[in-house]
């Protein structure tokens, strides 16, 4: 059974919280962690970082492919064309865990003068370099590589942190996209069929589900876990998936599409009396298709859900109707909405425009995260962070 989510915390405005802006190069204020001195020195970066190797702590540079932090802040990976590393935020940035493969041959461990050998399944070799996306929790890494979704331990004793404990393929598709909820009890990999007619999926795992029955056993398979859920919806040969997010409840998904002729689309998927659904898709305009000339923008670069604020203050109280929805978003168009409450409309819901996050004669925000702690929003632009 998955764990409960914690009562929500009041939010206290007296807490200190970081500065409302600052240009990752020239921020003069000390960042609350050292897991954000990393954020910041990878938005600097951009595509390398250097990392102290084996016995002779002699820096080397590696390529960049992803990175993913979890929920909590306490542990975030790098991911390169060779390897990942599994890093703890706190005291201080240290490597917990991290994996190597080539072919059949895959290797982890804590210390690389000191991998322990595993050979994936006999039908299945591990290439980095096709790697598609990535998901963190405190507990697991999920990788995604064309039709599989692989799942690595992250922490436990010697011999276990960095091990492959799943290979789940998808038949007749491809995975788009991975997200764990807020509390590590659920991991979603969102999939596109490859049918002639289109088609859309998602698949929940239980993250119960990944631990090993016994200390050496073989690694699992979809086949192994007996409470996956599956859910499917029409897709469309012209939208694609680019971006999806958990709600801070564990019981919404998200997802954000591509843009075409102004408009992306959202679907939502809902947990309700124990089964997932697919409460909907609708569109919505991100940039504007009537300034043809201005239709410039990558459109939805970034999704994200929360729960409003005002609703701490009442104990027990549904927050249906405080549920709300904001995205991050590239696009010239000054007036277009990126913050919306859900209304439950029946079987279905819209989106009503709330607020305007990011003002001004267009955006260019690349990510968006929501503090439900803080009640506080981050936006990554092209110019810096905003909270």
């Amino acid at each position: 059974m998955a764990a409960a989510l914690p009562d929500p915390p009041v939010y206290d405005p007296s807490e200190c919280l970081p500065p409302t802006h600052f240009s990752p190069s020239t921020c003069a204020t000390e960042p609350e962690s050292p897991a954000a001195v990393h954020v910041i020195a990878l938005v600097e970066s951009h595509s390398t970082y250097n990392i102290h190797v084996g016995t002779n702590n002699k820096p080397r540079a590696h390529s960049i492919q992803f990175t993913a932090i979890s929920a909590s802040g306490g542990h975030f990976v790098i991911v390169t064309k060779r390897e990942f590393r599994v890093f703890n935020t706190l005291p201080a940035p240290s490597v917990i865990a991290m994996g190597t493969a080539k072919g059949w041959k895959y290797q982890y461990g804590t210390e690389e003068d000191n991998l322990y050998l595993q050979f994936a399944p006999p039908d299945e070799g591990i290439d980095f370099s096709a790697f598609s996306s990535v998901a963190l929790s405190d507990e697991y890494l999920a990788i995604a590589a064309n039709r599989k979704v692989m799942i690595f331990k992250t922490s436990g004793r010697e011999g276990e942190a960095g091990r492959l404990l799943v290979c789940d393929t998808i038949p007749n598709g491809s995975v788009t996209g991975l997200t764990f909820s807020a509390d590590g009890s659920r991991l979603v990999s969102l999939w596109s069929g490859n049918w002639s007619n289109p088609s859309e999926a998602a698949r929940i795992y239980p993250t119960s589900e990944f631990v090993p029955s016994t200390e050496r056993s073989e690694v699992k398979t979809s086949q192994h876990m007996m409470h996956i859920e599956e859910v499917l919806w029409p897709g469309s040969y012209i939208y694609k998936p680019r971006c999806m997010a958990f709600s801070w409840k564990g019981d919404m998904v998200a997802i954000a599409t591509n843009h075409v002729s102004g408009t992306a689309q959202i679907t939502i998927l809902k947990l309700a009396h124990g089964k997932w659904f697919c409460w909907g898709t609708i569109l919505i305009k991100v940039v504007n298709p009537g300034w043809p000339q201005k239709m410039r923008g990558d459109g939805v670069t970034g999704i994200s859900l929360y729960i409003s604020p005002q609703s701490w203050i009442l104990v027990n109280h549904s927050f249906q109707n405080d549920e709300c929805l904001v995205l991050s978003l590239e696009s010239s168009h000054p007036d277009v909405p990126d913050c919306f409450q859900i209304i439950h409309e029946g079987p279905r819901f819209r989106l009503q425009p709330r607020t305007r996050i990011a003002t001004g004669k267009g955006t260019s925000n690349v990510a968006i995260a929501v503090s439900q702690r803080y009640a506080a929003m981050a936006l990554l632009s092209k110019e810096g962070i905003h909270l």
